[in-house]
């Protein structure tokens, strides 16, 4: 309860906005750090508004943090950091990647998250040419994924239609990122997934095919069982803390 509190003081203290976008996002500054970890948001529930992820399982850690949230989309409640606010000049991507290097500098670049956080943290560690990215049960074919009945609000915020076109698209997003990675820039993956859950199948299968037939560094941890996709934030938590132990 007093955790709960003061993580939500934090926020209304520390967090800023950037850009035209107007992107919210915190950071936390340790100047013995020289490494930078970039934590992307994943779906909150519906009803409730977006929120920042894994700001608690990391606040031990005394690494420099920017976490930043995905608020954009159908009722605020995100899109993959594909879709910024409707009244910007700027795409959100490209602010995205400017407010990284903002806080980057020399340091090393992590980015990491889960289910959607873990997509964007794909795109945007390749996109910025990380060192390393840390990722649980991440969406590859986001397309496929919004297609479904519960989704197509979101896949209609993002495209402005839920089009086959459109689901090719945003299919396509990923896959063609991690197909045309520089050589000299590819990060290492760290992937956490369980195998009895639908997004192995769906998703990592054919994500693991592209990274290793693409010459990327890759770490597994699949020795869970769980089957239910809404329990990845709370394997991946100690997984991901363990991973930036042993790396920053």
């Amino acid at each position: 309860m007093i955790r709960s509190v003061l993580l939500k003081l934090q926020i209304l203290l520390f967090q800023k906005e950037f850009g035209n976008n107007k992107i919210k996002y915190i950071f936390e500054k340790h100047k013995d750090s020289d490494a930078l970890v970039v934590v992307f948001s994943g779906f909150s529930a519906v009803g409730e508004p977006a929120k920042y992820n894994y700001m608690r399982a990391l606040q031990e850690l005394r690494v420099n943090k920017l976490f930043i949230l995905d608020d954009f989309g159908y009722q605020n409640r995100g899109g993959y950091y594909l879709v910024g606010r409707e009244a910007a000049d700027e795409s959100l991507p490209d602010e995205i990647c400017r407010l990284i290097s903002r806080f980057r500098g020399n340091r090393r670049l992590i980015t990491a998250g889960s289910s959607k956080g873990g997509s964007a943290a794909l795109l945007y560690g390749v996109i910025s040419e990380a060192e390393d990215i840390i990722v649980g049960a991440p969406q590859y074919y986001i397309g496929d994924y919004l297609s479904t009945e519960e989704h197509l609000n979101i896949l209609q915020g993002i495209c402005g239609n839920t089009s086959s076109d459109s689901i090719k698209y945003l299919n396509n997003v990923l896959p063609s990122r991690i197909c045309s990675a520089d050589n000299k820039a590819k990060p290492a993956v760290y992937l956490h997934c369980s195998p009895q859950e639908h997004t192995y199948e769906e998703h990592v299968k054919g994500l693991l095919e592209d990274l290793e037939n693409h010459g990327f560094r890759v770490y597994g941890d699949f020795d869970h069982s769980y089957s239910e996709h809404s329990c990845v934030g709370k394997y991946f938590a100690g997984y991901l803390q363990e991973t930036l132990k042993e790396s920053v």
